[in-house]
Parts: structure tokens; sequence; C-alpha cells
């Protein structure tokens, strides 16, 4: 990389994170969707200005509006847990996401 290049961008740098860990492609695609997906739903705001209140809306949203299974809540999750602790700022805490009430046969419930 050249000294004027810009830095990579963030999609490209949780593709590579995934490529560095050897993540099967459709693993890669997947948390690439998802945290697309997470981004968008925010108005395109960046994740590093987001946290655990972002992350825990867009799971309600999943649950409730969108009506998805619980394993898939789950794919979600793991994806932004994915990009919080992996690719941007290991360092940072994403609070109690990591152990959120998941939704079952019960009902969608998100901390």
């Amino acid at each position: 990389m050249s000294p004027s290049a810009p830095p990579p961008k963030l999609l490209d740098r949780l593709r590579g994170a995934c490529r560095v860990r050897r993540y099967s492609l459709r693993t890669e695609d997947a948390y690439h969707d998802w945290v697309r997906r997470f981004v968008l739903f925010h108005g395109k705001r960046h994740p590093e200005t987001m946290g655990e209140r972002e992350v825990n809306a867009f799971l309600t949203h999943l649950a409730v509006e969108g009506r998805v299974a619980a394993s898939t809540q789950n794919q979600a999750l793991a994806a932004l847990l994915f990009l919080y602790t992996s690719t941007c700022w290991s360092g940072r805490s994403t609070g109690s996401a990591t152990s959120c009430g998941r939704s079952g046969r019960g009902g969608s419930r998100w901390c």
C-alpha cells in the first residue's frame, strides 16, 4: 500500500479479517451482508459511532418486523460481534450484547 493510498473501507476490512481467519466464502458473504444491512438500517452511520443500543435495535427489528428465525438472528449477532471484536475496534466493548437473551419458540426477546 502506498503512503497516499486511502485506508481500506469497512467491508473490505471485514472480508480481509475473514480471509485471514480462513472462514469459508459463504460465511464471509453472510457476514458482509449482515454488516451492510446493519449500516443501512441505521442510515449509513459508521459502526464506530454505534454500540450495544444500535445492535439491539437492529436485532429487535429483525425479530419483530422481519419475523426471522432465532438461528438467523444468531447469525446476524455473530456477524456484528465479529465486526466489533475482530475487524475494527478490537479493544472496544460491545457491552452485554454477547449475553442478550436470544429469541426462541417463546417469542422474540433481545435485552
